[in-house]
This record gives structure tokens, C-alpha cells and sequence, in this order.
């Protein structure tokens, strides 16, 4: 658990996934990272087998009497093209939720930063035939830019169409930039990785905290912040947004939480001149 004044953030893991570096970060050289290599490793690099170590996740934001779902990881029962994602079942993500506060009928929104298929999956769940919403008495709040990429597709993705395509328009709101959410929450845009891409910016009892889902994948970001990843819609656009993202946070005590960093943690950014130096603040319970 993270606190953020009185709003609560809890993490929710999902999966642990481990992608080639050449498919993620195909410009990344790992030798420029080697002075690095003491607090990559572990966690979040392997230089010997050349992977990225990465977490799919939800998180759980409590405040003001409500409950709030921070994008919706893979999901049960669909067709994906990675093996480990496809047609999942009985993981027990959704006791995993429960057990920290979010059952499904107790959610009162679901925000989904992006609509990519690790952040929408379980928007909806395989019931009596069709596609019904996981969380059936919230509002599920998604960026209308991201909408209307999808449907401007010639086929919109499977993932669009099992996880948000089934979502009735009584449940769903397609927001605009800095949506407030309630006072000091506000979805902010962060575009690149996608072309509407927000995170939920908190600022709550002189406390801050951004949750910039896929700005920054991983850690090794701040000392290369342009470096951009392989999945980013506009790369140019990906780096200008996560410098941005990393000088703000440095500048007002910000802390960060990415939507894949490993081990349940966040990060604070210090700037030391033109370099980024992270320090790892771990949720607690």
C-alpha cells in the first residue's frame, strides 16, 4: 500500500512477464547500461539472457468513499497471441482484488489509461455466452482518443473487441483531457505510447503521486529516457512526454508508479543536472 495523504493505492499483481530486450527496446544497447547493472538487476533487466522483467498489474485507489480499478490487466478466457495470456483460466485475480478491498461489485469506477490488451482485459468477463462487464455497477472511464484510434482501424483489435466493445454505453464514459475524477484526482494526458493515453494524477493533503501506466516501462528510463519502446504509436512523441513526466516529478516531489515496475514499488526521481536518478519506494502490506 501506498498513501498518498488519505488516498490509498494498492497494487494488485497479475502476471510477471519477461520480454526479449530486441523485441521491447530494439534501439536499447545493454552495454550502455553496464555502469547501471547493480540496482537493474535483478528486478528489472537481465543482461545475460537479454529480457525485461516486467509485472502486469492493477491498482486499487481508495479515496472519498470510493473505490477505484487502474486498468485491467490480460484477463481470463480470451484469445491472445502471446501463449501465457491466451484463453487464461481460474488465475484468481478476481479474489486477488477482493481480498484487498475491490470485489467487482463493490468497484465504483474502472479507469483504463489506454486500450491496449494488457490494460483492458478484465473489463470484461465470459458469462451465459457473451462478454459482460467484470464490474457491473461502475462507470468505466476510457480516453476518447483512444476510442477513436480503434475504431478508425479497418479491424480494430481482438482485445478492443472482447473488452471494450461489450461495454454497454450506460457503464461507459469516454473522457477528455484532465477529467477530474475527485478533488486533487485528475486524468492527465500523457501521449506517445498511445495517441490517448492519460495517467491519474494525485495530489492529495500536500502529497503527490502520478500513476503514468506505459510512459515509462521500465526503470532503466530514467538514465535513457529516449529510449522508447516497440509497442509506442509515436516514439518521438513517447519521449517528449516521459521527459516531461520525469522533470515534473523531480520538480514537485512526485512520486511515480508505472503501470509494469516489478515488486510492488514506485519510484521517487531526483535529478542530479541532465540525469535522472531513481529512488525505490516500496508499497507497503
Amino acid at each position: 500500500m501506498l498513501q498518498i495523504g488519505d488516498c490509498r493505492i494498492v497494487s494488485v499483481l497479475e502476471q510477471e512477464f519477461e520480454p526479449r530486450v530486441d523485441f521491447l527496446f530494439p534501439e536499447l544497447d545493454l552495454a550502455s547500461l553496464a555502469g547501471e547493472q547493480s540496482w537493474l538487476e535483478p528486478s528489472h533487466l537481465d543482461f545475460s539472457s537479454g529480457v525485461v522483467r516486467l509485472a502486469i498489474q492493477s491498482f486499487i485507489v481508495k479515496v472519498d468513499g470510493l473505490t477505484i480499478v487502474v486498468d485491467t490487466g490480460i484477463g481470463e478466457e480470451k484469445p491472445r497471441h502471446r501463449p501465457e495470456w491466451h484463453r487464461r483460466k481460474n488465475t484468481g485475480f478476481l479474489d486477488s482484488l477482493g481480498e484487498h478491498g475491490a470485489a467487482p461489485e463493490t468497484v465504483d469506477l474502472v479507469v483504463c489509461t489506454h486500450i491496449h490488451v494488457d490494460h483492458v482485459g478484465w473489463n470484461t468477463r465470459w458469462i451465459d455466452g457473451i462478454w459482460q462487464p467484470t464490474f457491473p455497477n461502475a462507470r468505466y472511464l476510457i480516453p476518447l482518443i483512444e476510442r477513436d484510434h480503434m475504431r478508425a482501424q479497418a479491424e480494430p483489435p481482438s482485445y478492443y473487441a472482447d473488452s471494450v466493445a461489450p461495454l454497454p454505453d450506460t457503464l461507459v464514459e469516454w473522457i477528455q483531457p484532465y477529467h477530474e475524477i475527485c478533488p486533487g484526482l485528475t486524468l492527465v494526458p500523457l501521449p506517445g505510447h498511445s495517441p490517448g493515453m492519460v495517467g491519474l494524477r494525485i495530489e492529495r493533503e500536500g502529497m503527490k503521486a502520478m500513476l503514468c501506466s506505459d510512459a515509462l516501462h521500465s526503470p532503466f528510463q530514467l538514465r535513457l529516457p529516449e529510449v522508447s519502446s516497440s509497442l509506442c504509436s509515436d516514439a518521438s512523441l513517447a519521449r517528449t512526454t516521459r521527459r516531461a513526466l520525469l522533470s515534473e516529478c523531480a520538480a514537485e516531489d512526485m512520486l511515480l508508479v508505472p503501470a509494469h515496475l516489478r515488486e510492488h514499488a514506485a519510484i521517487r526521481v531526483h535529478r542530479d543536472g541532465n540525469v535522472f536518478q531513481p529512488e525505490f519506494v516500496y508499497f507497503v502490506g
